[in-house]
């Protein structure tokens, strides 16, 4: 009888196989023999970088450079530059760490080299999740490679897992764009995106920060903000949009009506004026006379100041 635990929900997510074959390359690409990623282990002894070194890694090559298995201390371990998530829920940080201390790390973290510590290409969450869960070793997967390609790798990993906000996703795709000197059609491609999604997420970047804020933070949606692009009245609106919570076609008729054209007033041609003149004087009340030529309608308006004066026009008309 196979009596293996069942894994926590958390780790279960950690361990999931990313099967999107659209996403360009994609990591399976990138990273070369996704099989033996995988099946590595995770409990081996390690004692700091030199003997871990020395435990004869796994080999690996592919079109992103050559590659090594091993476990190295957890504090030898460094952020990289190039991860475009900003935000780590701390709930689900928790979560994690608690599958760990019973699991350990699942799959391993993507490393470069950098002097005797490693960068961070791809893991950052598993490697934070880690730290709280108290370990002193995590396995990783020791890649040399470019900062274009570690750049790349790291916003591949992020928009398959789904853990970007929409303006953490455009930022990302700026940033590409900007230091590696893609096009967006190239960028696309690379990605295993369209190029209309780059551009319609690129364009929330035109967002005032406020609604940008409220975007990486989960309070509003993609769709809720779209039709507040461009407009000056955006961080207005989207306050309107949060308070009253609402759908993203409900901020398409807000929108719209914002646009609408108010009909100008007509106005008053000097006979108008001069009629209205002679029954204030007559009547000593504020008349005000409106007459639409099309329909070949009017209306006499009488404005009272106060009660009593409401009660001498009525006495006034029963004459």
């Amino acid at each position: 009888m196979n009596s293996k635990k069942p894994q926590g929900k958390a780790q279960n997510k950690q361990e999931k196989q990313n099967n999107s074959k659209g996403l360009g390359k994609g990591l399976s690409a990138l990273l070369g023999d996704k099989a033996a990623i995988s099946s590595m282990g995770v409990n081996a002894p390690a004692a700091g970088i030199a003997s871990a070194a020395t435990a004869a890694p796994t080999q690996n090559t592919s079109a992103g450079g050559s590659s090594s298995q091993l476990d190295v201390a957890i504090e030898k371990v460094i952020t990289g530059p190039w991860q475009p998530r900003q935000r780590f829920d701390e709930d689900s940080l928790n979560d994690l760490a608690e599958s760990i201390r019973q699991h350990g790390v699942v799959q391993p973290l993507l490393v470069r080299p950098n002097g005797d510590r490693f960068e961070l290409i791809a893991g950052e969450r598993r490697w934070r999740a880690a730290q709280k869960a108290g370990l002193h070793h995590v396995p990783v997967v020791i890649r040399e490679t470019s900062d274009q390609m570690a750049a790349e790798i790291a916003m591949i990993e992020n928009i398959q897992r789904h853990d970007l906000s929409p303006v953490e996703e455009a930022e990302g795709y700026r940033r590409l764009i900007d230091e590696f000197d893609y096009t967006q059609e190239t960028l696309a491609k690379v990605i295993g995106k369209s190029r209309s999604h780059l551009a319609n997420t690129m364009r929330l970047l035109n967002l005032p920060d406020a609604i940008r804020d409220l975007l990486k933070s989960g309070e509003l949606t993609a769709g809720q903000v779209r039709p507040l692009v461009g407009r000056d009245d955006a961080a207005e609106l989207g306050q309107i949009v949060l308070a009253k919570g609402m759908s993203a076609r409900q901020v398409e008729a807000l929108v719209a009506q914002k646009d609408r054209p108010v009909a100008p007033k007509a106005e008053k041609s000097p006979d108008m004026i001069a009629l209205e003149k002679d029954l204030r004087d007559m009547s000593g009340f504020d008349i005000a006379l409106s007459y639409n030529d099309t329909s070949e309608k009017g209306t006499v308006t009488i404005k009272a100041a106060s009660l009593e004066q409401f009660e001498a026009i009525i006495a006034k008309l029963q004459q």
